[in-house]
């Protein structure tokens, strides 16, 4: 292990589990060169929204805990300070990641650190486990949680689980880092190709020689579903797959509902040798869609979705009309100003496709509920 390698733990308490919505409301940093801890942090969060009960219940939180304390802004600086040029960790460690990101997000502060999952790489170094949750491992190696779900103590178990996850793997602990790749010797793709790819949301297309697409797909990290790929081009399927491949391109979308909809465009465009048949289109409903014939009713029957843009300034919004999506718009955060008539004309229409709906399934289901 190399010795200037320090690890920022970080563990945080937060009103839900969606960093779109929720907010954080405790946060722990314990920094730690794997063996001794260097320094600790510890504040309550202001979330600035109440703590809903179920919250409070697990976390033994409440509202009256957080009078006085500091919003996320007035933090920001020091969570800064502990993770720059440190190795982030956290048990499911793009829970707490992503709530940064889009906590400082909302600042205009872009965030991104080299980040290790102690849960993945824990289930490497500590076979058979019945379960790899925190409170399990915990219990099984021995380890101190004296509150857990409370950020410091969950925090300090997590740097103690990190020392015995090093003494177990070494340096392999950072093949579960979001930069690690691993290329095969006889990868299509050059090393410094893969390295120069975004640990980003989006979809990606291999071209030929002749600069034909051959074959399209989507990941939630282009990069890390680049390499998992590249790593099966030995089983049969993927073998003249491999032959064939010239280079990649990509698209970032920070919406993976979005990089579904352009996978499906992308291949129905196309038609890639290598992609496996998809109905692209109900032949019932393929006519385009025009959103501009919206009648003053139906404007009124819209609703929204949103999830990441394709930086940390924009935001993808989907329109929904009757649960059906039939347009999505690119829009910056600090744009708050589109009214229904403007967004309706800005944004990009969805074919009615039953293939097309089918994305949204999980998304229609949730908002049902709701």
């Amino acid at each position: 292990m190399n010795p200037e390698n320090i690890f920022a733990v970080v563990d945080l308490e937060t009103t839900g589990g969606d960093p779109l919505n929720d907010r954080i409301i405790e946060c722990a940093i314990i920094v730690t060169d794997g063996n001794e801890i260097i320094e600790t942090y510890q504040t309550m969060v202001d979330p600035g929204i109440p703590i809903p009960g179920l919250i409070s219940r697990i976390t033994n939180i409440t509202d009256d805990m957080l009078i006085g304390a500091p919003s996320f802004h007035q933090v920001a600086h020091k969570i800064l300070e502990l993770t720059e040029k440190r190795i982030f960790v956290a048990h499911n460690v793009n829970f707490d990641y992503n709530f940064l990101v889009e906590e400082f997000r909302n600042l205009n502060i872009h965030f991104e650190r080299k980040h290790i999952c102690s849960y993945k790489s824990s289930r490497a170094a500590f076979k058979g486990i019945s379960s790899y949750s925190l409170k399990n491992l915990t219990s099984e190696l021995g380890i101190k949680l004296h509150n857990a779900h409370r950020a410091f103590d969950d925090a300090m178990a997590t740097t103690e689980l990190l020392k015995k996850i090093i003494e177990e793997l070494g340096d392999k602990i950072f093949e579960f880092s979001n930069d690690y790749y691993a290329v095969p010797d006889k990868s299509p793709l050059s090393v410094e190709l893969i390295k120069s790819l975004p640990n980003s949301c989006g979809l990606y297309w291999y071209l030929d020689g002749s600069d034909n697409i051959i074959h399209v797909n989507k990941g939630r990290n282009i990069k890390k579903k680049i390499i998992s790929q590249l790593n099966k081009f030995s089983n049969k399927r993927y073998r003249k797959l491999n032959s064939l491949i010239s280079t990649v391109q990509y698209e970032i979308t920070g919406s993976y509902t979005l990089a579904k909809l352009k996978e499906i465009e992308l291949i129905k465009q196309s038609v890639p040798r290598f992609n496996r048949t998809k109905r692209t289109l109900d032949d019932a409903t393929q006519q385009e869609y025009n959103a501009h014939e919206l009648s003053e009713q139906q404007l009124q029957q819209y609703s929204i979705h949103t999830e990441a843009g394709p930086d940390h300034s924009t935001r993808t919004l989907f329109v929904f009309q009757n649960d059906i999506p039939v347009g999505y718009h690119i829009a910056d955060i600090g744009n708050h100003s589109i009214d229904q008539h403007e967004l309706i004309d800005l944004m990009l229409p969805i074919s009615p496709s039953s293939v097309n709906i089918s994305i949204f399934k999980k998304i229609i289901e949730k908002r049902g509920e709701s």
